[in-house]
């Protein structure tokens, strides 16, 4: 008798167990879910960081000669 109710209580401890590993397993798939959503979710102007910039920012300022003659140049605008 005394080796029926071990079993019982073996088993018992087991489900438990197996049912909290269980329980486990489908939160963090559900936290995990959550998180590649966010993260491939649509953008919205304004809310993304923008990474990088201009090496010189001050460069975009106003073109130089050399980049208006280049320009010209490209557009076939050659003055003489």
């Amino acid at each position: 008798m005394a080796d029926e109710t071990g079993v019982d209580i073996v088993t018992v401890v087991a489900g438990l167990v197996f049912l909290g590993l269980l329980a486990f397993v489908v939160w963090k798939a559900r936290q995990n879910r959550a998180a590649a959503l966010a993260k491939t979710g649509p953008r919205v102007a304004g809310e993304d960081p923008l990474e990088g910039g201009a090496r010189r920012p001050e460069a975009f300022d106003e073109p130089t000669d050399e980049d208006l003659e280049m320009m010209g140049e490209l557009l076939d605008e050659h003055e003489d």
